[in-house]
């Protein structure tokens, strides 16, 4: 008996230690010892956190230059006289750029990805699942957009209307749900994300309203960030909702003609009625050969649906081809140049040889 408590006690002993050692790999790297080495005379970390962690490679070149690919669509649309906002930002770095950055639209269905989040923190409160049934009534059925008002079905469980509100852009989901959100989150998250001009938002439809319901594309960033770096929601739910924005009613990497290895969680939003012409896609691309992740927003209006999918399409290949034609040029420096070749003084100057 003395003898296995012995055993045990060592076995105990061994599990901390090599517990130690997994904790002091796991929150000490040689990396540590840059800082600590360099003639920085405060021993203050002064670079980012993401170095030191190792998320984000010394040298990368992370930082692009947009400044060419903004002044090419700026001639664009000055030249074809197009109402339209641009966003464009890169995800790992912060950089990029925008146009016509104060204007407002009429977001269409880009709300019903608020909505979601909407429903999400209610299932994160315990007051729904992803398997409740909620009722289908008849005053939700609308033929305005998606095809759900025709089935048979009176209820569904709410994973399945979210895939009708946001893979199919249905109105009929957007209405059974908005039903099940709460008022306080709606208030807090919309302020949060700086969603809405107008402030009288509890007299507002989210969807139908488009003399006072506006936002930028900024707002829309605002959205798509909060999902990609998961500050509202739990993480398994911002990955299960930008899931459902993969493959869409509105299929963007066809009309932009992108590579397979191109992925686009994203949302479109359209309304031509009384008058309105507005036309959306914005969303997050995921270029996977060169880890590359930018949000990307187009707002038009006053451009018909083909037109202004066309022109979409277009100025969403300009970003992709300019992003992946600048990540390789410095790819090749990176290989062929600051890594592979041996750089040497002769005469007092470095130069490069093979």
């Amino acid at each position: 008996m003395v003898k296995l408590k012995h055993i045990a006690l060592a076995e105990a002993v061994i599990i901390i230690v090599l517990l130690g050692i997994i904790i002091r790999m796991t929150f000490y790297s040689p990396s540590e010892n840059v800082q600590q080495d360099s003639s920085n005379p405060h021993g203050v970390r002064l670079l980012s956190n993401r170095i030191y962690s190792r998320i984000l490679e010394p040298g990368s070149f992370l930082i692009m230059n947009f400044v060419p690919l903004r002044n090419n669509m700026i001639d664009f649309i000055t030249k074809n006289k197009l109402d339209i906002s641009v966003y464009v930002r890169n995800l790992k770095s912060g950089g990029g750029f925008v146009i016509n950055e104060q204007k407002k639209f009429f977001p269409a269905s880009l709300t019903k990805v608020l909505v979601a989040i909407l429903v999400m923190k209610k299932i994160e409160k315990g007051d729904l699942s992803l398997d409740t049934l909620i009722d289908i009534n008849e005053s939700d059925r609308v033929d305005t957009a998606g095809t759900l008002y025709m089935s048979p079905e009176k209820r569904l469980p709410v994973r399945t209307l979210l895939k009708y509100m946001l893979s199919d852009s249905d109105n009929t989901a957007l209405r059974t749900l908005q039903r099940y959100t709460d008022q306080e989150d709606k208030f807090l998250i919309m302020n949060y994300l700086n969603f809405y001009i107008d402030r009288n938002m509890d007299k507002k439809d989210l969807e139908e309203d488009t003399e006072h319901n506006v936002v930028t594309p900024r707002s829309i960033y605002n959205l798509f960030s909060s999902l990609y770096l998961s500050t509202i929601l739990q993480p398994a739910h911002s990955e299960f909702l930008l899931s459902l924005l993969i493959d869409t009613d509105f299929d963007i990497k066809t009309v932009a003609e992108l590579p397979d290895t191109v992925t686009v969680a994203h949302k479109f939003g359209a309304n031509y009625t009384n008058n309105k012409k507005n036309f959306h896609d914005c969303g997050i691309m995921y270029i996977h050969p060169k880890d590359v992740k930018l949000f990307y927003c187009i707002m038009s209006q006053d451009m018909y649906k083909e037109t202004a999918s066309k022109t979409i399409g277009l100025l969403v290949q300009a970003i992709y081809s300019y992003t992946l034609d600048v990540r390789n040029k410095f790819d090749y420096y990176k290989t062929n140049l600051y890594e592979s070749k041996i750089l040497e003084k002769k005469d007092g100057k470095r130069e490069a040889y093979n």
